[in-house]
Parts: C-alpha cells; sequence; structure tokens
C-alpha cells in the first residue's frame, strides 16, 4: 500500500514518542510539491465523517474518494505521454492517487462539481449510493446510480488492496457480507422489501461475485492473473457507464453556445477522468481498447454537433481531436496558426502550445504529427479561435 509523503490529523494521535495533535500536517517529504501537499492535506480537513453502514466496503469507498477529493483542490498534473499512433489519449493527476482521481473526476463530472465537494463534506447526510440515485436517475435513466456505485464499491477494493494482500483480509470481508446481508434479510421477513434493502444486497452481492474470481477458498489464494483481469473489467465498467451517460448529454445539444459549453466539459473528461490504456501498459490496453473506441466515436459525435450548430472556427475533425489533445488550460480561448508553408500547425492558448507537423497525403487527407507539447511559457494567443464567439442573442437572454 502506498505511504503517503505527508498526512493531516483529523484526531489526535499518540504513541511511544508522543502525541500529535489534531489539524497537524505531517511531512515526511516534499521536495518542489510543498503548495500541492498543503493544499492536498487541508483539503482532508473539510471532509465529512463516514457513518458504520451495511453497504460492503463503504469505508473503503470514502477512503479513496477522500484522496480523490484532496487531488483534485491541489493540483492539476500533467503527464506527457502523448504517444500513440492510431490515437492518443493522456493521463493527468498522475500521482500515487491515480485511481482515487480518476473515480473522484467521474463522480463529480457527472453530478456537478459543486454539488460533488458540498457532498463530501456532508457524507454523514446520505448515502453515497442515495446521492447518486438522486442526481443521475432522472438525467441518465432509472438505476444509474445504483449500477455507478457498484462499480465505486469495486474499484475501491482496488484501490485499497494490492495483489499481495493476505487471506485473512479476503476471508473478512466475505463475513462481512454475510453477517450484513444476514441482517438485512431479517429486516425484509419483517418489514418488508424496500429500495434500500434491495440496493444493499444487490450491492453486496455484485462485490461477492468478484471476489469469488480471484480467491480461491478452497486453498485460500488470490489468483493474480484473475486479480488485474477483474480490475481492468471494473476499470473498463465504469468508463462505459460514464460514456454512456456522456453520449445523452451530446444527444441532448441543440444549440450552439451548449455545443461551445460541451467542448470545454468533455476536454475535462478526457484529460482527467477517462481511463486511459496506458494505465498498466501492456496488460490493460488491450483489455480497454474497446473503451478507447467508444471514447473516439462520443468525440466524433460531439464534433459532429459542433459542426451542426456552428459552434467551430474549423472544419478538420483531426484539428478539433488535437485541440482535446493538446491539454490547454484554457479551451475557450484555443487558437490555431501555421507557419508560412503550412507545414506546422500551432494550437495553443495563452499559457500552453503545441506544435504538429501537417503532412499532406496523396488523397488530400492529412496528418499531424506533434512537434513539441505542453510549452509553459506565457505566450499571446495568436491565429484564428477554434471555438465560435459567444454572441448575446434573445434566445439566452
Amino acid at each position: 500500500m502506498h505511504l503517503p509523503s505527508a498526512i493531516y490529523f483529523k484526531g489526535d494521535s499518540v504513541n511511544s514518542l508522543g502525541t500529535i495533535h489534531e489539524n497537524n500536517i505531517l511531512m515526511k517529504e516534499y521536495g518542489d510539491n510543498i503548495e500541492y501537499i498543503l493544499i492536498h492535506e487541508l483539503t482532508h480537513k473539510r471532509q465529512g465523517k463516514t457513518n458504520n453502514n451495511r453497504y460492503i466496503n463503504y469505508k473503503n469507498n470514502f477512503a479513496m474518494l477522500y484522496e480523490g477529493h484532496s487531488n483534485d483542490m491541489a493540483e492539476y498534473v500533467r503527464d506527457p505521454k502523448l504517444d500513440d499512433k492510431e490515437f492518443s489519449i493522456t493521463n493527468v493527476s498522475m500521482t500515487n492517487y491515480y485511481i482515487s482521481s480518476k473515480i473522484y473526476n467521474k463522480l463529480s463530472y457527472l453530478v456537478g462539481e459543486i454539488q460533488m465537494d458540498e457532498y463530501m463534506q456532508k457524507t454523514n447526510e446520505k448515502t453515497l449510493r442515495d446521492f447518486l440515485k438522486e442526481k443521475l436517475d432522472d438525467k441518465y435513466g432509472e438505476g444509474t446510480g445504483q449500477d455507478l456505485y457498484k462499480y465505486v464499491t469495486n474499484v475501491s477494493f482496488f484501490s485499497r488492496f494490492t495483489i499481495d494482500l493476505k487471506p485473512e483480509k479476503i476471508e473478512g470481508l466475505y463475513e462481512k457480507i454475510s453477517k450484513r446481508n444476514e441482517s438485512v434479510q431479517q429486516e425484509i421477513e419483517k418489514k418488508g422489501q424496500s429500495d434500500e434493502l434491495s440496493s444493499i444486497l444487490d450491492v453486496n452481492n455484485n462485490f461477492k461475485a468478484m471476489l469469488d474470481k480471484i480467491y480461491n477458498k478452497d486453498t485460500k489464494t488470490i489468483n493474480k492473473k484473475a486479480y488485474k483481469n477483474e480490475k481492468n473489467k471494473q476499470l473498463k465498467g465504469i468508463e462505459m457507464l460514464c460514456l454512456d451517460c456522456i453520449s445523452k448529454d451530446i444527444e441532448n445539444i441543440n444549440n450552439k453556445y451548449d455545443a461551445i459549453d460541451y467542448v470545454q466539459l468533455w476536454d475535462y473528461y478526457r484529460n482527467r477522468c477517462s481511463i486511459s490504456k496506458y494505465y498498466e501498459v501492456g496488460e490493460e490496453a488491450p483489455v480497454l481498447s474497446e473503451n478507447f473506441d467508444k471514447l473516439k466515436k462520443v468525440q466524433k459525435n460531439l464534433y459532429n454537433k459542433c459542426k451542426q450548430y456552428k459552434a467551430l472556427n474549423i472544419s478538420d475533425k483531426e484539428i478539433f481531436d488535437k485541440l482535446i489533445e493538446s491539454q490547454l488550460y484554457n479551451v475557450s480561448n484555443a487558437t490555431i496558426s501555421y507557419n508560412k508553408n503550412e507545414t506546422e500547425l500551432t494550437i495553443s492558448d495563452e499559457y500552453i502550445v503545441n506544435k504538429f507537423e501537417v503532412e499532406t497525403k496523396k488523397d488530400g487527407n492529412k496528418k499531424y504529427s506533434i512537434i513539441t507539447e505542453y510549452e509553459n511559457d506565457k505566450v499571446a494567443v495568436k491565429g484564428k479561435k477554434i471555438l465560435a464567439t459567444r454572441e448575446l442573442d434573445k434566445e439566452r437572454e
């Protein structure tokens, strides 16, 4: 398990050396990242506590989301891996809390950043499952919140436990599932079936089915290959579910301004929420290729919506793809420009510059290959704006 470089103490911690009082931060190392570490740890102070719950892995869900929430508040971390010749997707928030960041950002994207932040401060007021159901079912369809919660529960297992966890831990999880389900069944016999009770059994049994695939009860051993495959399956599942929701968002775009807004939302999802096939090099790539294909289709649908409502000042999908891959800070201010011979394309905002070599093929189509990426020098915005200009119109007044 990852040992953090800093720890925030919500309560007093006493050992043989003395006491570390609440609201203190113990820093073991920080290098050049002291600002990130302080913001990350201080965000923990704002987070609410969770009550004991009959859902299995409930505390682990929040252990994962707390780190993702703190990471989200602290920093936008870049990772310059743009090396897929077919199609490129980059990882950001590539810290030791990679999964925590991705899962938290996904939930924040779907329910709203402000609403998610507010919930993290009041986690004891309603269960995470009820919160997701309340925020997502009306918008994306009945059962969306439940399905998403099941993936969060399963993924948090892999976020919390390594492949070398001791058999006693899994045996303990089986015992908890059995006791909690037994308690729920007794309540059903007394009071009758309810949405909440059905949900608990569904989540717990789904978690147990996952454990059954990676753990052999007879030999009390973990199948390492099955562990990795199941981890990838859960990551793939939550990615596909989120992309289904985003597809519905894009289908509902019906004007220029919503299209402009969604380009910026999609840029955020691609670069801070999507699960890259580079997460575990070699092993995860083929398993997650379906995610990758679907992600491309979603992006193409967004481009078509932008084209339909004239939200772009470009008519080249390849340039649109490069815009999203450029990881600009301010997509709304993105510009493109060419050199004199149009053999070099620059995509930039006022903070970041990306340059691409332009090769015109025999069929007239153009191929764009990266030359320089993520240059952080502050630059003047030059060239033609990619997103259409916002104009006041009577319909939006």
